[in-house]
């Protein structure tokens, strides 16, 4: 059963908050992670942020001289669709085995647009379980919560 108070707080999340979580899950809460996605170096310095997503950080490798951000490399790089409803896709995919046709439903956008995000997110494989688990753990915090 889908725990419709649990979306409602992922679908008002703040951009900034579900950029920091993506941020955390890819690089650690205090980017002890971070490498250049490129060429694996460590020399990985912060520059700036994307004008046109709410809270995206870029880096710049030191290395090879190549900027990257928060979501380069993930399903959500270039998507038309928000943070907050692919963090609700995930959540309602991975965590609750819902069917497609109802997380279109739920987020109220077509169904080719879900089935495409649900593609993306099943060939993440490296990022997919994280981003799984930290949903998971968020739902579990917020009913142990309710408790």
């Amino acid at each position: 059963m889908v725990s419709r108070g649990f979306i409602y707080e992922l679908m008002k999340m703040p951009e900034e908050r579900v950029a920091q979580i993506v941020r955390g899950i890819r690089f650690g809460m205090n980017l002890e992670n971070l490498r250049c996605i490129y060429c694996g170096s460590l020399n990985v310095v912060k520059f700036g942020h994307k004008t046109n997503r709410s809270g995206i950080r870029r880096y710049m490798c030191t290395e090879c001289g190549k900027v990257f951000n928060d979501l380069t490399g993930t399903p959500m790089n270039g998507s038309k669709l928000s943070l907050r409803e692919w963090i609700v896709i995930a959540y309602l995919y991975l965590v609750r085995d819902e069917p497609i046709f109802s997380i279109a439903k739920i987020i109220g956008r077509p169904y080719p647009t879900v089935w495409n995000a649900v593609s993306k997110l099943k060939k993440m494989n490296g990022f997919v379980p994280h981003l799984a688990s930290v949903l998971a753990l968020l739902d579990f915090e917020k009913e142990a919560g309710r408790a």
